[in-house]
């Protein structure tokens, strides 16, 4: 609700300036309560084109005004300790009776209606006092008075009380008027903190910390349904506690890694082979689809192997392939046959070798001794011809003398 130009000077801004600067931390987080500057769903939706429902309650628009009166239980609850807390410092700070009892009850049903009841009955003291502060409050607006914008009338009803009650605190009006401004932005700001600690609840803690919580939950889930790990596995699913959440990432993700892969997958209806879902006599679990990429990628090349080979025997026969090949694959097959063609000649060249061997072998030992024996004696000593005449040249040992 706007501000009407005129009204503005009956809004108490040197209190409100007052508790700005007495919290300058907060100065920021105030200034955009006052302006209506939260980041809100209604803001998000101006600039994204995303839906401006409440994140917390899913029900209604979300504006500055929602964090008020959201129905939300996290909400209600922070709300109603929110009041219990103004009704204390009402109290403390010796509010009139009864626009103590008007402002609580204006709060506490803040979602049935913005504007609240016209007050009942009231003492004469201040009757007159009180229904002036009543309507200057409305031309400012009931909205406004939410986000710290009080009527001037509201400190001169309390300070008309406080003569009353022949206080001796000087500065007692200036006090209570701050109190109210405090706690009414204050229970804004806390109420925004909520609906943003409960939207941002999962992203509190990093990656990593979420990662360990799975795992753990996922081991939990394990513990609770011991049929799905094997019985050689079991003892890995009573780790402690402190091992998920102690020990380094890359432990856990082993773990996890391990304990999935030793998952005993049972059948589903529906399904065809149910092979896929035994195991093995020691009680290890069957990967099916790596077992069937192994077979896939045996067959083809398996069926590869064999039609190259047909094609090569047909091609070393005379014939022609069954498929027309490339160049490369001619030029294999050309080596290859030469190849085979030169192996041929070697086997006969070797096995015509030992039939010479076998028949001729005493013959060429003999010769191929004779000349050795014959070389040496050229370059001998008379002593050593002396020994080397005595010796067998076909036995190798030495003769008598003749």
């Amino acid at each position: 609700m706007q501000i009407e130009t005129s009204m503005l000077e009956n809004v108490d801004t040197y209190t409100l300036g007052r508790v700005i600067s007495k919290m300058p931390s907060r100065h920021a987080m105030y200034s955009k309560i006052i302006h209506k500057q939260l980041n809100t769903m209604s803001v998000n939706a101006k600039w994204t084109g995303a839906e401006n429902k409440c994140p917390v309650c899913l029900n209604e628009k979300e504006d500055w005004w929602h964090p008020l009166v959201c129905q939300s239980p996290d909400m209600i609850r922070v709300r109603d300790k929110l009041m219990n807390d103004l009704e204390a410092n009402l109290e403390f700070f010796k509010t009139y009776p009864p626009l103590a009892a008007f402002i609580l009850k204006y709060f506490r049903n803040l979602h049935l209606h913005e504007k609240p009841e016209e007050p009942g009955i009231i003492e004469r003291n201040y009757m007159v006092e009180f229904y002036n502060a009543f309507e200057n409050q409305g031309r400012i607006g009931w909205g406004n008075f939410c986000r710290g914008l009080v009527s001037r009338n509201w400190r001169f009803l309390q300070h008309c009380y406080f003569l009353e009650i022949k206080t001796r605190d000087m500065y007692a009006v200036d006090k209570w008027t701050r109190m109210l401004i405090r706690s009414i932005l204050e229970m804004n700001r806390i109420l925004w903190k909520e609906r943003c600690t409960i939207l941002h609840l999962e992203n509190e803690s990093t990656y990593e910390e979420r990662q360990r919580d799975g795992i753990w939950q996922f081991c939990l889930h394990l513990r609770k349904n011991m049929h799905l790990v094997p019985r050689a596995d079991r003892h890995f699913i009573w780790k402690p506690q402190c091992f998920f959440y102690r020990q380094s990432i890359t432990g856990v993700l082993n773990w996890e890694k391990r304990m999935r892969m030793s998952i005993v997958v049972l059948a589903e209806k529906g399904t065809h082979d149910i092979r896929r879902y035994l195991t093995a006599k020691d009680n290890t679990p069957i990967n099916m689809r790596k077992r069937k990429l192994q077979d896939s990628e045996k067959s083809s090349d398996e069926g590869e192997k064999k039609l190259k080979q047909t094609n090569m025997d047909k091609y070393l026969l005379g014939g022609h392939s069954d498929r027309i090949c490339g160049d490369g694959d001619c030029t294999q097959m050309r080596i290859e046959r030469k190849r085979i063609v030169c192996s041929d000649d070697i086997l006969q060249e070797r096995t015509k070798r030992m039939r010479y061997r076998k028949n001729y072998v005493d013959t060429d030992v003999h010769s191929s001794v004779e000349k050795i024996v014959r070389l040496k004696r050229n370059v001998a000593s008379p002593n050593m011809l002396y020994t080397r005449k005595k010796l067998d040249i076909t036995s190798g040992r030495y003769c008598k003398h003749p």
